[in-house]
Formats: structure tokens, C-alpha cells, sequence
């Protein structure tokens, strides 16, 4: 048997982002994390103590994952590419929530295609 390492728990990162969006956080258990990834809950407790572990885990991940995306965004490539930064504080349209500048920067922001993406807001 070929052993990938890393494997399970990326696709337990991954299989908590889908429960927690779809049941939320507190409605989450480890046994829906584990169906959602088709790993065993042995595979769970190798990798993260505890639920929480594993959104600290998940925390650390999502932050590695986006400062390489920012870093090397078309953006960091204009003559003042921090005019961009406001831009996750604008309103967006359809929002009611408070905390839409949140909302946006976090649903739209890095989404593949979306007209929200900080491409769109230097021109890009």
C-alpha cells in the first residue's frame, strides 16, 4: 500500500470547510468531518487533538494558503499597490450584514472568476 502523507489531513481540512459552511461550527461533530473527508476517525485524532485543534489548524492553513495568493496577486505589481487594501472594507451591495466589508472580503475576494476579486478594484 502507497502511503501519502499529508493526504488525509489535507482532505480533513477540506471536508471541514464544506460541513462547517453547510451545518455551521457548533452543529459540526468529528463524525461529519470524518464521512464528509471518507477518512476513519483514527485518521482524525493522528492528525488534530480535538476539533478546535483542528480549526486552529485550519486558521493557520487558510493564512498560509491566502499570503501566497496575495503575495503574488497581479496588484503587488502596480506603482501603489496599497490602494487595493481599502477595498475590502467597501459594502457589498447585496449584504445586510454588519460585517459585510468581512462578508466580501472573505466570500469574494479570492474567488476564481468573481467580479468581486481585488483584480477588479486597481483596474486589472
Amino acid at each position: 500500500m502507497v502511503r501519502t502523507p499529508g493526504l488525509s489531513r489535507n482532505k480533513l481540512l477540506s471536508a471541514a470547510i464544506d460541513v462547517f459552511r453547510r451545518k455551521g461550527y457548533a452543529a459540526t461533530t468529528v463524525d461529519d468531518i470524518c464521512a464528509e473527508a471518507g477518512v476513519t476517525k483514527g485518521s482524525f485524532f493522528h492528525h488534530f487533538k480535538t476539533k478546535e485543534d483542528l480549526t486552529l489548524q485550519l486558521v493557520e492553513h487558510w493564512n498560509t494558503w491566502t499570503a501566497e495568493i496575495f503575495r503574488s496577486a497581479p496588484y503587488q505589481q502596480l506603482d501603489d499597490p496599497a490602494r487595493v487594501l481599502g477595498y475590502g472594507g467597501l459594502p457589498h451591495r447585496n449584504s445586510r450584514r454588519r460585517d459585510r466589508g468581512l462578508h466580501l472580503f472573505a466570500g469574494h475576494a479570492g474567488a476564481r472568476g468573481s467580479r468581486h476579486a481585488p483584480r477588479c478594484a486597481c483596474g486589472l
